[in-house]
Protein backbone atom coordinates (compact mmCIF):
# COMPACT_ATOMS: atom_id res chain seq x y z
CA UNK A 1 0.00 0.00 0.00
CA UNK A 2 2.74 2.14 0.91
CA UNK A 3 4.62 1.91 -1.99
CA UNK A 4 1.18 2.38 -4.38
CA UNK A 5 0.82 5.43 -2.26
CA UNK A 6 4.20 6.66 -3.09
CA UNK A 7 4.22 5.77 -7.09
CA UNK A 8 0.92 7.87 -7.03
CA UNK A 9 3.03 10.94 -5.34
CA UNK A 10 6.04 10.52 -7.78
CA UNK A 11 3.20 10.53 -10.96
CA UNK A 12 1.63 13.41 -9.76
CA UNK A 13 4.63 15.00 -9.55
CA UNK A 14 6.19 14.49 -12.41
CA UNK A 15 2.97 14.83 -14.32
CA UNK A 16 3.26 19.01 -12.50
CA UNK A 17 6.63 19.14 -13.09
CA UNK A 18 5.67 18.86 -17.21
CA UNK A 19 3.29 20.83 -17.01
CA UNK A 20 5.27 23.79 -15.45
CA UNK A 21 8.02 23.19 -17.83
CA UNK A 22 5.71 23.43 -20.70
CA UNK A 23 4.02 26.52 -19.37
CA UNK A 24 8.13 27.88 -18.89
CA UNK A 25 8.44 27.45 -22.63
CA UNK A 26 6.19 29.96 -24.22
CA UNK A 27 5.42 33.52 -22.94
CA UNK A 28 1.46 33.74 -24.21
CA UNK A 29 -1.96 31.75 -23.90
CA UNK A 30 -4.26 31.25 -27.08
CA UNK A 31 -7.03 33.86 -27.07
CA UNK A 32 -9.72 31.21 -27.62
CA UNK A 33 -13.04 32.37 -25.82
CA UNK A 34 -13.19 30.11 -23.34
CA UNK A 35 -16.74 30.37 -20.97
CA UNK A 36 -15.67 30.80 -17.39
CA UNK A 37 -19.29 29.88 -15.83
CA UNK A 38 -18.71 25.78 -17.51
CA UNK A 39 -15.16 26.11 -16.31
CA UNK A 40 -16.16 27.15 -12.66
CA UNK A 41 -18.94 24.49 -12.96
CA UNK A 42 -16.85 21.70 -13.41
CA UNK A 43 -14.25 22.71 -10.93
CA UNK A 44 -17.17 23.23 -8.67
CA UNK A 45 -18.33 19.26 -8.86
CA UNK A 46 -14.36 18.11 -8.04
CA UNK A 47 -14.17 20.26 -5.24
CA UNK A 48 -17.76 19.47 -3.47
CA UNK A 49 -17.31 16.03 -4.02
CA UNK A 50 -13.68 16.56 -2.77
CA UNK A 51 -14.81 18.17 0.42
CA UNK A 52 -17.92 15.69 0.83
CA UNK A 53 -19.78 17.75 1.91
CA UNK A 54 -17.72 18.42 4.87
CA UNK A 55 -17.46 22.29 3.93
CA UNK A 56 -20.44 25.17 2.86
CA UNK A 57 -19.84 26.72 -0.68
CA UNK A 58 -21.25 30.01 -1.53
CA UNK A 59 -20.93 30.66 -5.03
CA UNK A 60 -21.14 34.04 -6.84
CA UNK A 61 -20.43 33.41 -10.48
CA UNK A 62 -21.46 35.80 -13.41
CA UNK A 63 -22.53 33.79 -16.13
CA UNK A 64 -22.14 36.04 -19.41
CA UNK A 65 -18.43 36.90 -18.17
CA UNK A 66 -15.45 34.86 -20.53
CA UNK A 67 -12.12 35.00 -21.17
CA UNK A 68 -9.82 34.61 -24.05
CA UNK A 69 -7.24 32.07 -23.04
CA UNK A 70 -5.95 28.46 -22.94
CA UNK A 71 -8.90 26.28 -21.46
CA UNK A 72 -6.97 23.98 -20.64
CA UNK A 73 -4.24 25.81 -18.24
CA UNK A 74 -7.66 27.95 -17.01
CA UNK A 75 -9.26 24.87 -15.28
CA UNK A 76 -6.04 23.72 -14.06
CA UNK A 77 -5.68 27.50 -12.58
CA UNK A 78 -8.97 28.03 -10.94
CA UNK A 79 -9.10 24.11 -9.77
CA UNK A 80 -5.63 23.96 -7.90
CA UNK A 81 -7.08 27.07 -5.78
CA UNK A 82 -10.69 25.45 -5.58
CA UNK A 83 -9.24 22.40 -4.23
CA UNK A 84 -6.36 24.15 -2.41
CA UNK A 85 -9.18 25.91 0.00
CA UNK A 86 -10.97 22.00 0.40
CA UNK A 87 -7.59 20.78 1.43
CA UNK A 88 -6.53 23.22 3.94
CA UNK A 89 -10.43 24.41 5.28
CA UNK A 90 -11.30 22.22 8.78
CA UNK A 91 -14.64 20.48 8.30
CA UNK A 92 -17.75 22.82 8.59
CA UNK A 93 -16.11 25.72 7.40
CA UNK A 94 -17.00 27.48 4.50
CA UNK A 95 -15.66 28.72 1.03
CA UNK A 96 -16.51 31.39 -0.89
CA UNK A 97 -15.90 31.33 -4.86
CA UNK A 98 -16.61 34.21 -6.95
CA UNK A 99 -15.84 35.43 -10.66
CA UNK A 100 -16.87 38.78 -10.95
CA UNK A 101 -16.50 41.70 -13.48
CA UNK A 102 -14.39 44.88 -11.45
CA UNK A 103 -15.05 48.30 -12.39
CA UNK A 104 -12.09 48.84 -14.18
CA UNK A 105 -13.01 46.18 -16.55
CA UNK A 106 -10.70 43.12 -15.52
CA UNK A 107 -12.16 40.23 -14.03
CA UNK A 108 -11.49 38.28 -10.68
CA UNK A 109 -11.90 34.99 -10.07
CA UNK A 110 -11.63 34.43 -6.30
CA UNK A 111 -11.69 31.77 -3.95
CA UNK A 112 -11.99 32.93 0.03
CA UNK A 113 -11.79 30.50 2.34
CA UNK A 114 -12.15 30.42 6.63
CA UNK A 115 -9.37 28.01 6.78
CA UNK A 116 -6.22 28.44 8.90
CA UNK A 117 -4.73 31.05 7.38
CA UNK A 118 -0.97 31.93 6.58
CA UNK A 119 1.64 33.76 8.29
CA UNK A 120 2.50 36.94 6.32
CA UNK A 121 6.17 36.32 6.13
CA UNK A 122 5.01 32.93 4.11
CA UNK A 123 2.95 34.82 1.43
CA UNK A 124 5.61 36.27 -0.59
CA UNK A 125 6.86 32.32 -1.38
CA UNK A 126 4.17 30.91 -1.57
CA UNK A 127 4.09 30.59 -5.85
CA UNK A 128 7.63 29.80 -5.61
CA UNK A 129 8.63 25.75 -6.43
CA UNK A 130 8.36 23.31 -4.15
CA UNK A 131 8.02 26.12 -1.31
CA UNK A 132 5.37 25.02 1.78
CA UNK A 133 4.01 26.05 4.73
CA UNK A 134 3.75 23.33 6.60
CA UNK A 135 5.77 20.29 4.77
CA UNK A 136 4.13 17.05 6.99
CA UNK A 137 0.80 18.87 6.34
CA UNK A 138 1.33 19.71 2.23
CA UNK A 139 2.40 15.70 1.86
CA UNK A 140 -0.67 14.37 3.97
CA UNK A 141 -2.71 16.62 1.89
CA UNK A 142 -1.24 14.87 -1.38
CA UNK A 143 0.44 18.05 -2.97
CA UNK A 144 3.19 18.47 -4.84
CA UNK A 145 4.45 21.99 -3.71
CA UNK A 146 3.72 22.71 -7.40
CA UNK A 147 0.62 24.18 -7.58
CA UNK A 148 0.90 27.86 -6.98
CA UNK A 149 4.08 27.64 -8.85
CA UNK A 150 1.55 26.58 -11.87
CA UNK A 151 -1.06 28.53 -11.20
CA UNK A 152 1.05 31.97 -10.86
CA UNK A 153 2.75 30.70 -14.50
CA UNK A 154 -0.79 30.30 -16.29
CA UNK A 155 -1.70 33.86 -14.84
CA UNK A 156 0.75 35.19 -16.18
CA UNK A 157 0.66 33.46 -19.59
CA UNK A 158 -3.06 35.17 -19.45
CA UNK A 159 -2.00 38.63 -18.38
CA UNK A 160 -2.92 38.28 -15.40
CA UNK A 161 -1.81 38.89 -11.21
CA UNK A 162 -2.07 35.90 -8.83
CA UNK A 163 -2.81 38.14 -5.47
CA UNK A 164 -3.04 36.03 -2.28
CA UNK A 165 -4.10 37.25 0.91
CA UNK A 166 -4.36 35.82 4.54
CA UNK A 167 -4.29 35.95 8.11
CA UNK A 168 -3.15 33.21 10.30
CA UNK A 169 -6.11 31.81 12.08
CA UNK A 170 -8.69 33.37 9.92
CA UNK A 171 -8.40 32.30 6.51
CA UNK A 172 -7.37 33.46 3.22
CA UNK A 173 -8.23 34.78 -0.37
CA UNK A 174 -6.52 33.59 -2.95
CA UNK A 175 -7.29 35.66 -6.73
CA UNK A 176 -6.60 35.72 -10.28
CA UNK A 177 -7.33 39.25 -11.69
CA UNK A 178 -7.42 39.26 -15.94
CA UNK A 179 -6.80 42.30 -17.89
CA UNK A 180 -9.70 44.03 -19.17
CA UNK A 181 -8.04 42.76 -23.28
CA UNK A 182 -8.23 39.50 -22.39
CA UNK A 183 -12.16 39.88 -21.08
CA UNK A 184 -15.44 39.40 -22.93
CA UNK A 185 -18.52 40.12 -21.30
CA UNK A 186 -21.28 38.57 -23.62
CA UNK A 187 -24.26 41.03 -22.70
Amino acid sequence: KLMHEQALRMEALVSDLLTLSALETSLSADRNTIQMSALIDSARQQAESLSGNRHTFHWDIEPDLNLLGNQTELSSAITNLLTNAVRYTPDGQSITVQWLLEPNGSARYSVTDTGIGIASEHLPRLSERFYTVDRGRSRAMGGTGLGLAITKHVAMRHDAQLEIQSKLGTGSTFSLVFAPDRVIHAR
